[in-house]
């Protein structure tokens, strides 16, 4: 099972301080707009909070690979009544369409004559959705033209009592 965190006590400063950190470490590497919408402190989920820390890290560090010169990132953490909602866009060229079935695939990469060095391992959309499904969640890509738009939602858990 998955380790309950509660937006608050559990995520070390705060769900939203901490995803404001985070993002704004990746912010001064790329032009970023972030929101971090995040009211009830106590609201649980049934992620670890590390866990959900490596999926943010991924999916920034993706969209700062993916952007050019100039390019932005626009990432959105959204507490709604009975989920945790984070959305990261980036204006690069996103995925070419026959890719994004398999994009999630661990070890998988766009064009497989790019580097390691350039194109990463292929691990962190797995991890990403590895993350997401393992919380009960979901994780999702969608070419914006330009740009990439990957959304998860993590379900608040009932775990603790707390009634949607």
């Amino acid at each position: 099972g998955g380790a309950e965190a509660v937006a608050g006590g559990g995520w070390g400063d705060g769900l939203g301080a901490d995803v404001r950190g985070r993002m704004g470490v990746r912010g001064k590497r790329a032009g970023i707009c972030f929101d971090v919408q995040v009211g009830a402190e106590e609201d649980a989920y049934a992620v670890d909070p590390q866990a959900f820390g490596r999926l943010i890290d991924n999916l920034m560090s993706n969209a700062v690979n993916a952007i050019g010169e100039g390019g932005t990132i626009t990432a959105h953490l959204r507490q709604r009544p009975t989920s945790l909602d984070l959305t990261v866009a980036d204006d690069g060229p996103g995925m070419p369409e026959k890719f994004l079935p398999m994009a999630f695939d661990r070890f998988s990469r766009p064009d497989e004559a790019r580097s390691t060095r350039t194109g990463g391992s292929g691990l962190g959309l797995a991890l990403v959705q590895a993350v997401a499904t393992a919380a009960g969640g979901t994780a999702e890509l969608q070419n914006t033209n330009p740009g990439l738009l990957v959304s998860v939602s993590i379900p608040r858990s009932l775990a603790l009592g707390v009634n949607p």
